[in-house]
């Protein structure tokens, strides 16, 4: 609690250093950054989402099971809510960002290389490291609150769950093309995943 009071403060300080212009600069250049990787990283999460209840479907021949993907990249977003956060109070809020998002490209590279061995294991290993870049994707909307003025930070807040709103949509029709290939084309929804997560690192850490 101590650490987390001592950021804030810290962050409140470094708002109050800068002039207008500097903070306004800051703040849409932030906001930027912030709505493009939103838009292409829930996109990404989403569609890893329906490709990966399918796989585990087919890996293990029923879909009794097939939940199972969703409690693996929910574990990964509990989990990350907390150490992440931990991270962030410490490295500041872009460093935070960025080893979420790797680690969820990492996951869907670990998760499409289980899903090709047919390995239920390592496919819900990297599903969990998934998981963890939609904890950051969760904690991406108040980083973008952090240089606004008090009275826009709802405002802030707002744009990037729009984003993130837009991307999830928008990935419908993504998985719509990839699913009409039929079977064999399943495999690519975690490539897109991957490709997706690694374009919001980038342009996170930039």
């Amino acid at each position: 609690m101590t650490g987390h009071t001592t950021s804030v403060t810290q962050q409140a300080s470094g708002v109050a250093a800068l002039d207008d212009g500097r903070r306004e600069s800051a703040q849409t250049r932030t906001l930027r950054v912030l709505f493009g990787s939103a838009i292409f990283v829930r996109a990404g999460l989403t569609l890893g989402f329906a490709v990966a209840v399918l796989l585990i479907e087919d890996m293990l021949g029923n879909k009794r099971w097939a939940g199972l993907s969703t409690v693996a990249i929910t574990v990964g977003t509990v989990l990350s809510a907390s150490l992440l956060s931990a991270f962030m109070n410490r490295s500041g809020r872009r460093p935070g960002l960025a080893l979420g998002f790797a680690a969820a490209t990492v996951g869907s590279v670990v998760a499409l290389v289980g899903a090709q061995m047919q390995s239920i294991l390592v496919f819900l290993l990297g599903l969990v490291l998934v998981g963890v870049g939609s904890g950051a994707s969760n904690l991406a909307r108040y980083a973008a609150a952090d240089l606004a003025l008090p009275d826009d930070k709802a405002k802030a807040i707002s744009l990037i769950v729009f984003a993130a709103t837009v991307g999830a949509v928008g990935s419908g029709a993504i998985g719509y093309a990839a699913f009409a290939g039929g079977h064999g084309w399943l495999a690519l929804g975690l490539a897109i995943l991957a490709g997706t997560c690694s374009v919001g690192a980038l342009r996170t850490v930039r």
